[in-house]
């Protein structure tokens, strides 16, 4: 048995990790030979990953341009030439069963013709207001071709539903695993800088630098709060892509231009997050749209307290007690105000904390994500 993985970036992030670990389930369990292809960036922080469980990886560029703008631009036969081109790709992998996180709509389209038993559809971002995809040629294949549809969180299952007009019963709800993070690391650079006093406090957000991440709200709000307290604001993330990379750069002139050189501290891309999160007191993610937002698992893993915006994945993944703590996206002066009120009482952390890791425990178990998929697949007769 064969699976293919699509993912945008062959890069550290939290679909990423998702990813890795059911492809690694189905080697471990079923003996499935499994291969990546990603439409975007890569690095080796997340290739060594690949490399280690024996993964095989490439870029594709046919999958990286069939149904984008310029595909749309090409008269109808070069249209046609291009999707042959992806059938022949995808055929000559002779895979049982794809899933693509990423271009999901060219996989959708073609996966049939090229001898794939089954795809996946995945929702894993969040949708305030969601209407109903446009029925047009290509998506009349796609919904002939019927790929299995799951979201990540009941708001997504509920917003996959009007997208593709499908009944609620139709939406596989299966939620992210909290994936404990077990390796052992090399010293990375970013612990060399950090000297935590008895006294101080780290905020930190763990998050790439894409557009709706927002940490400028964060840093805004942290340029309003007064100076009488010892605490530091700790980015830790950068991203594949080059707007990822314009965007930290842009963020860390915004520091440099508020005077907050000392207090906010920039990272990069880490490895260690379970080490970082051991010295963290409080964990952020301004956010604009997520699914269920792995972030926020390990910061509840790591018996955290939370700041966030008031979306629905995160209102979803948290205890109700925290649902105090949210703010609405962009409120720089509401997000100052849980900062500065998280910053003043040990004992509201702790019990936020406290009923942080509860939820955790209670709702994110890895057995049971491993079981949907398994129950999905052995409906499809892949395993």
């Amino acid at each position: 048995m064969k699976a293919l993985f699509v993912v945008h970036n062959l890069t550290l992030g939290g679909i990423q990790t998702q990813a890795l670990a059911l492809a690694k389930h189905l080697k471990s369990k079923h003996g499935f030979d499994v291969e990546f292809y990603s439409v975007g960036a890569s690095d080796n922080n997340y290739t060594s990953l690949l490399d280690k469980e024996g993964f095989s990886y490439r870029k594709s560029d046919t999958l990286a341009y069939v149904f984008t703008e310029q595909f749309y631009q090409l008269n109808i036969i070069k249209r046609v030439l291009y999707l042959l081109k992806l059938r022949r790709e995808l055929a000559k992998g002779k895979y049982d069963v794809v899933f693509p996180y990423a271009a999901s709509k060219a996989v959708n389209f073609i996966y049939k013709l090229s001898g794939i038993k089954v795809s996946f559809w995945f929702e894993r971002c969040g949708h305030d207001n969601p209407k109903p995809l446009y029925i047009d040629f290509y998506q009349q294949i796609i919904r002939k071709n019927n790929p299995v549809m799951v979201a990540n969180s009941e708001h997504g299952a509920k917003a996959l539903a009007i997208i593709h007009h499908k009944n609620n019963d139709e939406i596989n709800v299966i939620r992210n695993k909290y994936i404990k993070d077990e390796g052992v690391y090399a010293e990375e650079a970013w612990s060399k800088t950090l000297n935590k006093s008895d006294n101080e406090l780290y905020f930190v957000m763990i998050a790439n630098f894409f557009f709706y991440k927002d940490q400028e709200t964060v840093i805004r709000a942290w340029s309003q709060l007064d100076n009488n307290i010892e605490r530091k604001l700790i980015f830790a993330g950068l991203g594949g892509p080059d707007a990822c990379k314009s965007k930290y750069s842009a963020m860390k002139s915004l520091v440099s231009e508020l005077d907050l050189d000392k207090q906010v501290l920039f990272l990069g891309a880490v490895k260690d997050t379970s080490k970082l999160l051991s010295l963290a007191d409080v964990g952020i993610l301004s956010t604009q749209m997520e699914g269920c937002p792995n972030a926020v698992l390990e910061y509840m893993a790591a018996k955290l307290p939370v700041i966030a915006t008031k979306i629905e994945g995160n209102k979803e993944v948290l205890p109700i007690l925290s649902h105090d703590y949210l703010f609405e996206c962009g409120d720089v002066n509401h997000c100052c105000q849980l900062l500065n009120k998280l910053s003043l009482d040990h004992e509201l952390r702790s019990l936020l904390a406290f009923e942080n890791e509860t939820k955790l425990l209670d709702t994110f178990d890895g057995n049971l994500m491993y079981e949907k998929y398994d129950n999905l697949l052995l409906k499809h007769n892949i395993i």
